[in-house]
């Protein structure tokens, strides 16, 4: 189902941006290089008509302002890349969690509960288990009324906006995370860290 495909999404984004950037730098890597040319030609006339003193002055100032000029370059460039892809991460993950919120009224949403819920009866075998879930998540409710067999108590809250469930066990001191929300932000944090979207000076 399309909804199982948001890492084909993922990676369609990280090709793009990784091109978008790459298409930045050299664009960057260009400008550095007439501006180097430009640099050379000058200290070059330089070194033709004047005295060794006055060079030496002169190639100090030229080197200072061909640096700052390179940074200054170097900062805009990158900001706006990293703004960009900023930008476009996000547009990746909003696209997402629109996906998950039709999800949750899905009959795959509801075997997915169904699934998760009765694989907590061993673990959970004669404990009693709070169950945190989305406000009005009926799908939820239903998977857990008829698939949990141990005591149990359903406690709606806002913490939770894209389905799943936070399971709580106090006498065996054990958590159980199956929200969606844990899950998305879990995804963006590997996506942001292994998609190579990087800015190289």
């Amino acid at each position: 189902m399309e909804y199982y495909s948001s890492d084909q999404l993922f990676k369609y984004f990280s090709a793009e941006i990784k091109s978008s950037a790459n298409a930045k730098m050299n664009q960057l890597r260009k400008e550095i290089d007439e501006l180097k040319a430009v640099q050379l030609k000058k200290i070059d006339e330089e070194l033709k008509s004047s005295v060794e003193r006055a060079l030496t002055l002169e190639l100090k100032e030229a080197d200072t302002d061909y640096s700052y000029e390179i940074n200054r370059i170097l900062m805009e460039n990158s900001k706006k890349l990293m703004n960009k892809r900023t930008e476009l991460l996000n547009s990746v993950f909003n696209e997402v969690k629109s996906k998950l919120l039709l999800f949750l009224k899905t009959d795959e949403y509801k075997s997915l509960m169904n699934i998760k819920v009765e694989s907590l009866n061993t673990l959970f075998k004669n404990k009693k288990v709070i169950f945190n879930i989305m406000k009005n998540d009926k799908l939820l409710t239903d998977a857990i009324i008829n698939n949990f067999h141990n005591e149990y108590e359903i406690k709606p809250t806002d913490k939770i906006v894209l389905g799943g469930f936070f399971a709580d066990c106090d006498e065996l001191g054990i958590e159980v995370d199956e929200t969606l929300d844990f899950k998305l932000e879990d995804k963006k944090q590997w996506f942001y860290e292994k998609s190579n979207l990087f800015i190289n000076k």
